[in-house]
């Protein structure tokens, strides 16, 4: 069971869980880049090593890497997978989004 953290980011299990299926060895790196229509989008990478000075968050066989502006700006966000017509999803809902672009590919965050 999941315990929302407003001080952290939260990964609920579903997500847990598709992270654990698809990291061979290591760990995901998330970011966020200036791009799109309103600011931001995610950048999800696998990675072998934790980078030095980042945000890590422990899973049973995986981790996940945060750089420390990015981890800024998504304290306080959950990251789900949701089902989408045949397919998944990973989503990202934060009280700090701003805004999302209709195609939802970028977000502003608030100041």
């Amino acid at each position: 069971m999941n315990i929302y953290n407003p001080d952290q980011i939260n990964v609920t299990e579903a997500a847990q869980e598709r992270f654990a299926d698809i990291v061979q060895s290591g760990g995901v790196s998330l970011s966020l880049k200036e791009s799109g229509c309103t600011g931001y989008k995610y950048v999800w990478e696998e990675i072998e090593n934790r980078p030095a000075g980042n945000h890590i968050l422990e899973f049973d066989n995986w981790f996940l890497s945060i750089d420390n502006k990015s981890y800024n700006m998504l304290k306080g966000a959950t990251i789900d997978l949701k089902h989408v017509n045949f397919g998944h999803e990973l989503t990202v809902t934060s009280p700090q989004i701003e805004a999302q672009c209709g195609c939802g590919e970028s977000v502003s965050f608030k100041q």
